[in-house]
């Protein structure tokens, strides 16, 4: 199986990208592909279908205003998340592909959104 990590690389978010949750697609250089892994994400963990409780996982519950200034922290802290989540084993496979939790939670924030 492999990470999809190298195509879930944040990019910079618009600058009208008022929330972490509108943010999260900005956040995903291939929005329609985050947004189908999302969705699969979502039939696997609907307990998981709230913008509210995605960003409590992925951002610890701040509502985010992504300006330039956050979005190296963004970065920063969803990488550090995702690498975590490798490291004990908090991962999810969706189509073959295995992804960290924080991936797939991070492509459905993007598809709520």
């Amino acid at each position: 199986m492999l990470s999809l990590a190298p195509w879930l690389v944040v990019t910079s978010a618009p600058s009208s990208s008022p929330s972490a949750a509108s943010s999260a697609s900005g956040l995903l250089p291939h929005r329609d592909a985050a947004r189908r892994i999302g969705w699969r994400y979502l039939a696997v963990a609907p307990e998981e279908r709230s913008t509210t409780r995605l960003r409590r996982l992925l951002f610890d519950g701040a509502d985010v205003d992504v300006g330039p200034e956050m979005l190296a922290h963004l970065r920063r802290l969803i990488d550090m998340k995702r690498r975590h989540d490798f490291s004990i084993g908090n991962t999810v496979v969706l189509d073959g592909w295995l992804l960290a939790r924080t991936e797939a939670r991070l492509c459905a924030l993007a598809t709520l959104a």
